[in-house]
């Protein structure tokens, strides 16, 4: 995760190091991004993910499987 409290330059050494494919984030906050090659997925104004049930559904998802990179 990436505290929108960080300085911008942090960010961007943040993205730029781990070379991220894929930002997921807020669509308040995207605009605030340092520049970047990463594909950003806003939650909340993504039509897909709006569209998507909200009931909890088996994903297959286990305990072990990675969830996200901690930097």
């Amino acid at each position: 995760p990436l505290d929108p409290a960080y300085p911008v330059d942090r960010i961007a050494l943040y993205i730029e190091d781990s070379a991220c494919p894929v930002i997921v984030t807020q669509n308040t906050m995207a605009a605030d991004l340092p520049k970047h090659e990463a594909q950003v997925l806003t939650l909340d104004a993504d039509p897909h993910v709006l569209s998507a049930p909200t009931d909890n559904i088996d994903s297959g998802v286990q305990g072990t499987d990675m969830a996200y990179m901690i930097y």
